[in-house]
């Protein structure tokens, strides 16, 4: 057995290490144990069920289940026994039991319209041979949009996927399920569960069709006013996926509601959701209602997959205390998302961005996270064979990604609060920009990353109470913070440099790319290797105004296009004398480079 904190050692920040589980068989030694119980974190959302309740509920079920041997199934590994687990879950029974040791032999899909539980015992498992999406289809029984399937439950159930080639299974895949329970299972080169809508399903929901004025999920029949025509109440507790290659995932919901996955582990696996497109004609206009909402996913860990955990056009989605690592995108993003969290996670190695948003982000939050960079995760497409995603340079810490909603009042409202951010690769570490209405980036630990937020004209910026700490070289001239927003606030920020810099470098910079844009810098203070502020415009003509007070640096340089829009006082210089003014030749640009 390997035990669960022996397989998470081996990061910076502890994270998934090991090269793969092998088989299902040598699962972390919770799973299965036949009554996984403990008190729930304080986090716990009030919708939720109880775990308790829920183990509670398959111990009861486990007493009164019926042998699948009953249905006719041979169990000997060597027999397709497919036909009789459809009649085992389409019978009456309280529970179906794989009985311990049982090896079910499957060659192909079973289909079921009907609620169903499906228990295993020790040392039982399943033994995938099929070329299909699934192993277990549910679907409800006249296949209409407004059918559902209720009460689903699958326990203790091991899964090898011993098919010839790659094809990519899932346990089960469900179209309008409510009350599904999914628990303590181990899959090995098998994702477990997808869960859909049947207006997907019937080809209903068209990307394509909306536009701002029309959602194509209410093109589609759903509901322009409440979600009660949504797929609902989803628990995916203490499961394992080791899908051994690129990639598979832990749980993927679409069109739902009410949805929590806690306690799993993913290997090559990860938790996605999907409410409808996030591009404005696919329903991403923020006037359309988000139809993934009300998740919990926490204490999850996951590795080598495209994500750790993301999605389309959510809500109320809650991202917890995930470990994630390796990954050739991702680590959190929310796309298309509105009054979402992610807190206390670890996140290591992203190719791409370990937080990020895409497309409209309302009311977005990113609190007392970890992300940790070494510069390595820009391999990781070559190491699974598989296509990049963008430029996967390994040096961002975050990203905001407007992509058509640059232009849209206060569709990206953002804000970064209390995490740590540490690059030790060859470089240095970076954050992304792209237009917000509203980003606030505040009381931050930064190691060897820049917190430089330009990109056009956007709108309200705020940087302060950041602590930023440089111990290696920069390849050229940088900003290490800075701003170019219609309102730009930098202040108390602590910025310590502990190398020689090139030249050009600004300690603080801001540039006014809009004819009215504002900005104050006050209170900043700088440690160690002398480097300037510095303040310029990008237009002609400037009538804004910029103020700069009660900062420490060595110099402060302005561009002649805003030396009489500037009020500057009670600066200092590292010697603690009055902060000498002179002209700024060149702006510090943003790093990395961009044309």
């Amino acid at each position: 057995m390997i035990g669960r904190r022996r397989f998470l050692t081996g990061s910076a920040l502890g994270l998934i290490a090991v090269a793969g589980l092998g088989a299902c068989e040598a699962a972390p030694s919770q799973y299965g144990d036949g009554g996984q119980t403990g008190t729930v974190p304080d986090d716990w959302p009030e919708w939720a069920e109880q775990p308790d309740a829920i183990f509670a509920k398959a111990a009861d079920l486990g007493e009164r289940a019926v042998s699948l041997a009953e249905f006719g199934a041979a169990l000997d590994g060597e027999t397709d026994d497919r036909a009789a687990l459809e009649r085992a879950l389409m019978s009456d029974a309280p529970a179906i039991l794989l009985p311990p040791n049982a090896v079910m032999r499957l060659d192909g899909q079973v289909t079921v319209t009907k609620g169903f539980a499906l228990l295993g015992g020790p040392g039982a498992r399943i033994d995938w041979y099929g070329s299909d999406r699934c192993a277990i289809l549910v679907r409800p029984a006249d296949n209409g949009p407004d059918s559902y399937v209720h009460g689903i439950r699958i326990d203790n159930i091991s899964v090898q996927n011993r098919a010839d080639g790659e094809n990519a299974a899932s346990l089960i895949n469900t179209y309008n399920a409510r009350g599904v329970y999914l628990t303590r299972n181990r899959l090995n080169g098998v994702s477990l569960a997808v869960t859909r809508h049947q207006r997907q399903a019937l080809g209903l929901y068209k990307t394509g069709a909306g536009s701002r004025a029309s959602d194509p999920a209410v093109l589609a029949g759903f509901s322009s006013r409440d979600f009660d025509d949504l797929s609902e109440d989803i628990y995916v507790l203490d499961n394992l996926v080791d899908y051994g290659r690129y990639q598979g995932s832990v749980l993927r919901f679409e069109f739902a509601r009410r949805v929590v996955a806690w306690r799993n582990i993913g290997n090559y696996a990860k938790v996605s959701w999907w409410g409808g497109g996030a591009r404005m004609k696919e329903g991403g206009a923020p006037e359309h209602l988000r139809r993934a909402r009300q998740a919990y996913i926490a204490d999850n860990e996951f590795r080598h997959a495209n994500g750790g955990v993301y999605g389309n056009n959510g809500q109320h989605i809650v991202v917890a205390r995930n470990r994630i690592s390796d990954m050739t995108d991702v680590g959190v993003d929310f796309e298309g998302c509105m009054d979402c969290v992610a807190y206390e996670n670890d996140i290591a190695n992203i190719a791409n961005f370990p937080f990020a948003t895409f497309y409209a982000a309302r009311n977005i939050e990113f609190r007392d996270n970890r992300a940790f960079q070494d510069g390595s995760a820009e391999k990781n497409w070559r190491r699974y064979g598989k296509g990049r995603y963008g430029s996967q340079r390994a040096l961002y810490m975050c990203a905001l990604r407007s992509a058509g909603f640059g232009k849209e009042q206060d569709a990206i409202s953002i804000r970064f609060l209390r995490n740590r951010m540490e690059y030790t690769g060859p470089l240095v570490g970076a954050c992304a920009s792209s237009y917000f209405g509203d980003l606030v980036f505040e009381d931050n630990d930064l190691i060897n990353v820049c917190s430089d937020w330009r990109y056009r004209l956007t709108g309200r910026l705020t940087i302060r109470g950041n602590r930023l700490r440089f111990d290696k070289q920069v390849p050229e001239p940088v900003a290490l913070i800075a701003g170019a927003a219609s309102e730009t606030l930098i202040e108390d920020n602590v910025v310590t440099i502990g190398t020689a810099l090139p030249q050009g470098t600004a300690v603080i910079a801001i540039e006014a790319m809009g004819r009215q844009a504002s900005g104050e810098i006050r209170n900043n203070r700088l440690i160690g290797t002398p480097l300037p502020i510095m303040a310029g415009a990008t237009v002609n003509n400037y009538r804004g105004e910029i103020e700069i007070t009660n900062n420490q640096a060595s110099m402060l340089l302005l561009d002649p296009e805003v030396t009489g829009r500037v009020a500057h006082s009670g600066n200092s210089d590292l010697a603690g004398f009055p902060l000498q003014v002179g002209p700024l030749n060149r702006m510090a640009p943003r790093y990395p480079v961009v044309g």
